[in-house]
């Protein structure tokens, strides 16, 4: 097994995958090399520790992507996603995941931070290292780390399969038609027929009065910050506009792209002489069949596993300043798809490079990016003064806890009020925004009466809240409550009356009665009929639908029959009538199928690794840490 999940993730292929994946993860993760040991870790994983430094990172990433989310439930899930990070970290060392220093140089050269026109850019590398406080040498090691963990991912993932009997059983169930009728029973109509006394209402209220209550509610009064309104009110001029575009342009500009295959003949970096000198005769040999005629990169490709130095694939995709100047020159100097290049040294030994296809450089116009410069521009304009406002806005509130007046007073902002708040929220307005519902029904805004901490509920969106107004929950009264109750209990009633008919029918069907003759007799009775139902047919309940296909058909005259509610409250009766399965399906649907189901086994073996991994390693948290 592991050495599938080896060959399924190596290749230039997998490792272009990977780029997209890792290099996000340990730009923002190297820095824990560097992290304050005086802030305490938030969780040991199999001894390893998990930083503050690093939780911090993670949950800020992911609150600016949910910023609606339950606090305390959002920390818990960045908890266990960093647990499940460091589990597979421990894996890949475990099952002695490496990567080349050529596969890390290409990344690292792929980057597109680390590139300026297109291209990649030591300077600009080390200064952004420098920046971010990140030694180049932490930063490789986090990177090397990042792309064995996404190795390791892909491997598990892509090492799945299915047999081909496994395969068809499947397309069987799937291309399954079901004849069957329904007997559709409608709630509403049951409703109609169902009376309520004053008895049974007071009776219930009595028994059950304390399930109706008015919820607690709150009225709060707010100030509200947010950047982009502040953004909307700047005037910037179509001159500026186009001076930012100018100034801006390799930002529009898609650098061109060129694909190409290689020929590689591997020279380690230690090699001697004669080794380099036995390793350009070879590729020398090479370029010269290949410019006879005599064989083609194909060909070359077809016996490349007997010779172990040599190496031919495609390349993918390559810009300006993803390669070795010596190969990249020699790229970009071919001027045809088709065309070969002579043999050209790089550190990884020697190549012979096919160019596969060109596409140009494009510039995207002005008129297009124009709204996107002026959101920009009036964006960075606002941020200082927004920036400033909000630290004032902070210090005002906190230092004038009984009060919103003095902060709206200095910044100029309204001192706005809601509506009445439920704990469970609302759509819209304010109470949309769940950190504000937890904080006003919070300790320090509703008990104690002060201002609250400035809550960001968006990015760049901030707001502070005061207690107006507060009703505690009530019981509700009879009265309020009669309404209600009524609809209950006509409500269980009607079910009630709906069961006890469906097992009738149930006993009928089974006695010899057809669904028809059923539904012929009884008033308020739908019959349905679906000659050829699949499991993805439209128009059905689902639930319905997936009773029919779990009904064993049976041997005898008698159908198979279930009863199920529907989503709607009505009750049904399906009765399956008889089954065709069908094996036959063309080979690209065959092939869909295929992947698709060894994707969401491979998926699945993942899971499964990690469950594993997590049941094996020690795994200490420190919730009041987070």
């Amino acid at each position: 097994m592991l050495q599938v999940i080896r060959d399924r993730a190596t290749g230039w292929i997998a490792y272009t995958i990977i780029i997209l994946i890792c290099i996000p993860f340990v730009l923002w993760g190297v820095n824990s090399y560097f992290g304050n040991p005086a802030i305490p870790d938030v969780a040991f994983v199999g001894g390893d520790a998990i930083s503050q430094q690093d939780f911090q990172r993670a949950y800020q990433q992911s609150r600016a992507r949910a910023p609606n989310a339950d606090d305390t439930l959002l920390k818990q899930q960045v908890l266990q996603q960093l647990i499940d990070r460091q589990l597979l970290e421990q894996a890949t060392d475990n099952l002695d995941f490496r990567l080349s220093d050529q596969q890390l140089d290409i990344t690292i050269r792929a980057n597109p931070d680390f590139q300026e026109n297109g291209a990649f850019s030591i300077n600009r590398y080390q200064r952004l290292l420098l920046q971010s406080g990140t030694d180049p040498v932490a930063y490789e090691q986090g990177l090397r780390q990042a792309m064995a963990v996404s190795q390791l991912q892909q491997g598990l993932v892509e090492s799945a399969f299915i047999t081909d009997n496994s395969l068809t059983h499947l397309i069987e169930l799937q291309n399954q038609k079901r004849h069957i009728e329904m007997l559709v029973l409608p709630l509403d109509k049951a409703l109609e027929n169902q009376a309520v006394d004053e008895e049974e209402i007071e009776k219930f209220y009595k028994e059950n009065g304390s399930r109706y209550q008015n919820p607690e509610k709150v009225k709060i009064q707010y100030l509200e910050l947010n950047l982009d309104k502040l953004a909307s009110d700047i005037e910037v001029s179509n001159a500026e506009l186009e001076q930012a575009y100018q100034e801006r342009i390799t930002q529009y500009t898609i650098p061109e792209e060129r694909k190409a295959s290689h020929i590689l003949i591997s020279v380690p970096a230690d090699a001697s002489s004669e080794d380099v000198e036995k390793a350009k005769a070879r590729v020398d040999e090479l370029y010269d069949v290949l410019q006879s005629g005599t064989q083609t990169f194909a060909d070359i490709e077809s016996v490349a596993g007997d010779e172990p130095s040599l190496e031919v694939g495609e390349l993918g995709i390559i810009t300006k300043g993803m390669m070795e100047p010596s190969f990249e020159d020699a790229l970009f100097s071919l001027t045809e798809p088709g065309a070969i290049s002579e043999p050209v040294k790089t550190s990884f030994g020697y190549h012979i490079i096919k160019l596969d296809e060109i596409t140009p450089a494009q510039i995207t116009a002005f008129d297009e990016v124009k709204d996107e410069l002026m959101l920009e521009i009036r964006q960075q304009r606002a941020e200082p003064e927004f920036f400033s406002a909000a630290e004032i806005l902070a210090n005002l509130s906190f230092e004038h806890q009984d009060s919103l007046q003095v902060a709206a007073e200095a910044l100029g902002l309204n001192i706005q009020e809601s509506d009445w708040i439920e704990r469970s929220g609302s759509d819209d307005g304010i109470a949309k925004y769940p950190s504000v519902v937890n904080t006003a029904f919070g300790e320090e805004v509703l008990q104690e009466g002060y201002n609250s901490q400035v809550l960001e509920v968006e990015p760049s969106h901030l707001i502070v809240i005061r207690k107006l107004d507060y009703q505690p929950s009530q019981p509700l009264s009879l009265e309020e409550a009669r309404a209600s109750i009524e609809e209950q209990l006509k409500q269980q009633k009607a079910r009630e009356q709906l069961q006890a008919q469906v097992e009738d029918l149930m006993e009928q069907v089974k006695n010899g009665a057809s669904m028809q003759q059923l539904a012929d007799q009884e008033e308020n009775i739908e019959l349905q009929q679906y000659d050829a139902l699949e499991r993805n047919t439209p128009g059905i309940d689902r639930a319905a639908r997936d009773l029919a296909f779990r009904l064993t058909p049976t041997a005898t005259e008698t159908p198979a029959i279930g009863s199920v509610s529907l989503t709607n409250g009505d009750q049904a009766i399906v009765a399956v009538l008889d089954v065709n399965t069908e094996t036959e399906t063309d080979d690209s649907t065959r092939d869909l199928l295929r992947a698709t189901l060894e994707r969401q086994i491979g998926l699945s073996q993942y899971q499964s690794f990690v469950t594993s991994q997590r049941a094996q390693a020690e795994i200490v948290t420190y919730p009041d840490r987070l």
